[in-house]
């Protein structure tokens, strides 16, 4: 055997031992893989997170949302838009329970809930433009002015449609109270009467009425 002969055995013979050698480690490797595997696979995963807060944010690190308990009671769920505005607002408990809808610069347009049922429109000043109610006084649609000033009553215990204007005058049509004819005293009228009110002060004056 010539010596390059020699040479070269020897060569593989090495590298038989280098590939036997990495392939053992190959598969102890591939085995503490499969083992963490099961091993995560049977860890059970948690199904309650317990926090005061909950904070999701954007790409830009800006809150979105904000899940936390007011005053450490009341649960309150507001979702922000790009600008940090709260657009929704949503809460379980406290004087204001319900959920509040707010327009591009934070103003509050839409409001329902309420320690009685109620859907609430408001305005650019923040007034109450449209009030639905359904608390013990009976189910009632209400209709402001800019001003504030109720000008539309529609509902109530009785069924009734009362309309009144910036001069003081009013209409009810249906269950109203009124003077009696005869007596003057305080009345209910019914529900197929229409009276007509001037307004003096605090008092109302009939200017007419039927029947």
């Amino acid at each position: 055997m010539t010596p390059d002969s020699e040479t070269i055995l020897a060569r593989l013979d090495r590298l038989e031992r280098e590939n036997r050698r990495w392939r053992r480690i190959g598969i102890a490797a591939l085995a503490l893989l499969a083992a963490v595997g099961v091993l995560g696979a049977a860890r059970p995963q948690p199904r309650t997170i317990t926090a005061h807060q909950i904070l999701l944010t954007d790409n830009a690190g800006d809150v979105r949302a904000r899940l936390t308990a007011v005053d450490g009671n009341f649960p309150s769920l507001t979702l922000y838009d790009g600008r940090g505005q709260t657009m929704i607002s949503l809460k379980g408990g406290g004087p204001q329970p319900g959920i509040t809808l707010g327009d591009s610069s934070g103003k509050t347009r839409i409001r329902l809930g309420g320690i009685s049922p109620n859907l609430s429109f408001y305005d650019d000043a923040g007034d109450t433009t449209v009030s639905l109610d359904g608390d013990a006084l009976g189910p009632r649609l209400l209709l402001f002015d800019e001003a504030g000033k109720m000008r539309v009553h529609l509902g109530g215990p009785e069924p009734s449609l009362d309309l009144m204007d910036r001069s003081g005058y009013e209409t009810d049509i249906g269950v109203s109270a009124a003077p009696n004819r005869i007596t003057g005293d305080i009345q209910q009228t019914s529900a197929a009467s229409i009276v007509m009110f001037k307004r003096e002060g605090e008092a109302r004056k009939v200017l007419w009425r039927a029947p």
